[in-house]
This record gives structure tokens, sequence and C-alpha cells, in this order.
């Protein structure tokens, strides 16, 4: 198989410091969301590996951080 390696990507820090955020992988998409600046945050961005940046995605319905996030496959979601 092919093996994968880090690099760092020079502009792959995220917009604005955060703490507590968390990521998922949606297919080949990894989303970013919410955080604590001083303020609860509810963006919700996304890593574009194409122009290798991110990119603002939606908005969290409340705040969070330092909260749970995990990808359902659409198969779950389809016998919901």
């Amino acid at each position: 198989g092919s093996q994968l390696e880090w690099r760092k990507v020079e502009g792959g820090q995220l917009p604005e410091p955060r703490s507590g955020p968390r990521a998922t992988s949606v297919g080949e998409i990894l989303f970013v969301t919410g955080g604590y600046d001083g303020n609860d945050l509810t963006s919700i961005l996304s890593w574009d590996p194409v122009a290798e940046s991110w990119q603002q995605a939606g908005e969290l319905a409340v705040a969070r951080y330092y909260h749970a996030a995990v990808a359902v496959p659409k198969s779950v979601m389809g016998a919901c």
C-alpha cells in the first residue's frame, strides 16, 4: 500500500488561535468546529487540500468547545 507522510503546509494555521476545537473528516474533507478564543466559537471550517487553506464552511447552531465530533456514514443516516 501507499505510505502517508506528514508535512508542514505554509499557511496551514487556523485563521485565528483557539482552544478546544474538534475535527473530523467526511470523505476527503477535514472539518474543524467550534473552539474558544475568549468567546465560545460557532465556526465550521473546512480544509481545501488543493488551495492548502482553510475555508469558512458554516456555523454551528450553538457555540461549543471541548465537544465531540464524529463523521456518521451515509448508510447509518439512511437507516434513521
